[in-house]
This record gives C-alpha cells, sequence and structure tokens, in this order.
C-alpha cells in the first residue's frame, strides 16, 4: 500500500512537472507579450516627430524580434510615390542602392510597387511572411533574385481600410525564421503605430497650411504700401548674409531668414491710414504701432513648428541700450537673430521711402549705412553693424570709394 502510495505521488510530480514545463514557455511567451505592448504603447506616445518615431518603432520591434534590419515606408502625399521614411540596419534588397551610400542618401528612396512583394502588401493589404522565397508560390511571377535568401516580413500600416505605410524587417539573428506569433505581434505594432504616424502627418499638414495663411498675411502686410512692397523679403535676404557672415549654423541662418519673413506680422490688425501716416502718431496710435511684436508672438505660437522664431519676432524691436520695446532688454540679452533683424530692417526702411522716415525720401546705401553706425551702442549691436558693413561691400551695394 506504501509503495502504491509513492507511485502515486511520483505520477502526480511526474504530471505536474511536465505540466509546467510545457507552460512555462507559454507563460514567458505571454510576459513577453505583455512587455512588448507596453513597450509599444511608451514609443508611439513618446514623440510628435515622425522621424524620431519612425526610428523608434524600428528600434522597439528590432529588439523584440531578434532581427538586424528594418524599414518603415510612407506614401509621400506630393509624389504618391512610397518612400523610405527610417531605416535601421539595411534595406529589403527591392531598393536599389550603390555600394557605399550612407544612410541619409538610402532614407527617402522610393519603393518600387510594380511586381513586387512591397506592392502586393499594399495592394492586397495584407502582411507578408516570407520562409523561402525561391518555393513560396505566392510570388512565382516576381523576380526573385532580386530578394534576399532566408526569412523576412512585410507588415501594413493602415488606417481603417487606406494602407498609409509599409513594415518591412529581415536578416534575424543567427539565420532563424519569423514566427507566426512574430508576425501577430508586428501587426499589433502595425495598428498603433499607424494612428500616430497618421495623427503626425494631419498635424503637419495643419500647420503647413497654417504657415501659407501666414506668409500670406506677411506678402500682404507689405503690399499694402508700395513703400513696402517686398520689404520683409528684402529684410529677409540681408539678415541671412549677416547669419552667414557670422558663420551660424545652418538651422540658425533658416531660422533667422523665416523670422524675418514675418518679423511685421504683428501689423496685420493695424489700419492703412496709421501705416501710411506720413506725420508723427498719437500716444494711442504709436502704442498700437508698438504692439505689432507681441500681436506677432500672439500669431505664431498656436504653430509649434514656428515658435523658436518667436523671440526673433518679438524682440526685433529691442535697442541695444535697453531703450527699445516691448521688454526694454538690452545688450546681449536681445537674442542674436532679433538684433541681426533689427540692423537689416533699419536699413531697408531707410533705403525706401517710408511716409515717416527722412521727410518720405529714401536713403543711398552709403547715407543709410552711415545712420545705422550713429545708431551704435544705442539701436543697434555695434558687432552686427560693422559684420553689415563688410556684407554691403561684399554684395557690391557699396563701393570702396563710398
Amino acid at each position: 500500500m506504501i509503495e502504491n502510495f509513492f507511485q502515486i505521488i511520483q505520477t502526480i510530480n511526474h504530471n505536474c512537472t511536465k505540466t509546467l514545463e510545457e507552460y512555462i514557455p507559454k507563460l514567458k511567451e505571454k510576459v513577453e507579450k505583455l512587455a512588448f505592448l507596453k513597450k509599444i504603447e511608451r514609443t508611439v506616445f513618446l514623440t510628435s516627430d515622425l522621424t524620431l518615431l519612425c526610428n523608434l518603432i524600428l528600434q522597439v520591434a528590432l529588439e523584440i524580434l531578434k532581427a538586424r534590419s528594418g524599414m518603415v515606408i510612407l506614401l509621400d502625399p506630393d509624389s504618391s510615390q512610397w518612400v523610405i521614411n527610417s531605416l535601421i540596419g539595411g534595406e529589403s534588397k527591392e531598393v536599389k542602392s550603390e555600394k557605399g551610400e550612407s544612410e541619409e542618401v538610402r532614407i527617402k528612396k522610393v519603393i518600387p510597387t510594380k511586381n513586387t512583394i512591397s506592392g502586393w502588401a499594399i495592394k492586397k493589404k495584407e502582411s507578408v511572411l516570407v520562409h523561402d522565397i525561391k518555393t513560396d508560390i505566392r510570388f512565382q511571377d516576381l523576380e526573385r533574385l532580386t530578394y534576399e535568401n532566408g526569412s523576412f516580413v512585410y507588415v501594413p500600416l493602415m488606417i481603417k481600410h487606406e494602407v498609409i505605410g509599409l513594415l518591412w524587417f529581415g536578416n534575424k539573428i543567427a539565420n532563424e525564421l519569423f514566427s507566426i506569433n512574430e508576425l501577430i505581434s508586428l501587426n499589433i505594432l502595425a495598428n498603433e503605430a499607424a494612428i500616430s504616424i497618421k495623427h503626425i502627418q494631419l498635424y503637419q499638414e495643419l500647420e503647413r497650411s497654417y504657415l501659407s495663411i501666414i506668409q500670406g498675411l506677411a506678402l500682404a502686410i507689405d503690399a499694402r504700401d508700395s513703400h513696402t512692397h517686398g520689404h520683409s523679403a528684402q529684410v529677409a535676404r540681408l539678415a541671412k548674409l549677416i547669419a552667414i557672415k557670422l558663420n551660424l549654423d545652418p538651422m540658425e541662418i533658416d531660422k533667422i531668414y523665416n523670422a524675418s519673413l514675418l518679423h511685421d506680422l504683428g501689423k496685420v490688425g493695424i489700419s492703412d491710414e496709421i501705416l501710411k501716416r506720413k506725420g508723427s502718431l498719437n500716444l494711442e496710435e504709436d502704442h498700437l504701432i508698438k504692439m505689432h511684436p507681441v500681436v506677432g508672438k500672439q500669431i505664431l505660437f498656436p504653430i509649434k513648428s514656428l515658435r523658436p522664431l518667436i523671440p526673433y519676432v518679438y524682440h526685433h524691436h529691442e535697442w541695444y541700450d535697453g531703450s527699445g520695446y516691448p521688454e526694454g532688454l538690452s545688450g546681449e540679452k536681445i537674442p542674436l537673430g532679433a538684433r541681426i533683424i533689427a540692423v537689416a530692417d533699419s536699413f531697408a526702411a531707410m533705403a525706401s521711402r517710408r511716409p515717416r522716415y527722412f521727410h518720405g525720401k529714401s536713403l543711398s546705401s552709403e547715407e543709410a549705412l552711415l545712420e545705422l553706425k550713429k545708431g551704435k551702442e544705442i539701436q543697434y549691436d555695434p558687432k552686427i553693424v560693422e559684420v553689415f558693413e563688410e556684407v554691403l561691400y561684399e554684395e557690391k551695394l557699396l563701393t570702396a570709394d563710398s
């Protein structure tokens, strides 16, 4: 009887061990899937930058899949072509690349969709898991030599029934095969990613529309008066030349150029009668004019991508000695971009026939430069004025005899 008892115990123990051995991998798989879902959730809500988001998606997926290569393909709204947006490790063999090409060059390359697996996945709106292209009957009509050996996977990025992009992964570590479970996980990732990508694209489209409206307003402000027609473009050109001469980095130069184009945006609400007034302004009218940097800031603020321009637009009427507006900043407390725009703006204004400047007469380049020099340390940053003088000679707006 005791022997029977021990046999029963051994049998139960054996069965429990066997059950645990079978259950542990399944439990591990579920834990990994939950961790994967959590990681996806954190990733897709982490940024509003499309390229950064796509890179994060690839990093998360490659880590989970234990693969070396992946890419995000998106539909370009302007060209209606499918292009690589992000790339890690290497691209599908569908992409024609030259040896030694940098990642920057390979990104934005067009993905062919005619007689390709990419095209098949987009057209069918289905994920594609390939273990061996040579024996896969779905693609027997394709030129199989263009595809790499081994396992790879394509997963469409879809919003409702619309394909907005494609994920591709290949080059699995240790030449393993992608599994059905991994494909299921990728589809979950694709669903979450597609929503975030679409949101960012819609936001970018909205920003582009808003920017177009603002640029149109800036042009309309210049066009209201024959004396200011093309003024903002002239200020932007001169400010950019100063920024280049100061050896500022390209991104900063672009910021200064764009801020210059929009520097008088806040004048949109000021009447023509005040803007074109030949005589002096009363206190109320003068206050209204001095509010235009504040109004410009308020117009630009809703556009996230334009917020870096605000300090330059907002402070371009500050004086170097602190007697300007809107905040009375002085010296290097005034943002460099604003100090540059102040010089370019004044020069362009003096060179035009503004009603309230010099009895409505335009000054020569030499005379305008002389006025800038008089204002050094008072209205203008002396270094900017000196650099601007060099720019004027280089652009042949001044001659050596001047």
